[in-house]
């Protein structure tokens, strides 16, 4: 979603912080989107549930250049260390990248 659609979105503000790594301001927010764009996948470490680190990558169709979907998967944090996240992340922006080839998407990799 382009910066633009996102800062409407939450032009009244972001939700409550659900805990004490939750993003908790428009400026950050966009730092986020930043780094997730670069690398293709999100990481929650612990912004939705203490304890939990999730993954996630968009999955796109043929229709649109917008997220049809996605897919996550989510582990305990004390579960993995830095080098099995980054490998996760990959893993799961590449089985989105499958699901939108069967979808009809255009290969572009990282979004």
């Amino acid at each position: 979603m382009p910066d633009a659609d996102v800062q409407r979105l939450f032009a009244d503000g972001l939700p409550p912080p659900l805990t004490r790594a939750s993003v908790a301001s428009a400026g950050g927010l966009a730092e986020e989107l930043r780094q997730v764009r670069a690398v293709g996948y999100s990481i929650d470490n612990g912004q939705m549930r203490e304890g939990m680190t999730c993954f996630g990558a968009p999955v796109f169709d043929a229709q649109s250049g917008r997220a049809a979907g996605a897919i996550a998967v989510s582990y305990l944090t004390s579960e993995i260390d830095p080098a099995t996240g980054e490998r996760i992340g990959q893993q799961v922006r590449a089985l989105a990248d499958r699901l939108s080839a069967r979808l009809g998407a255009a290969a572009t990799g990282a979004r």
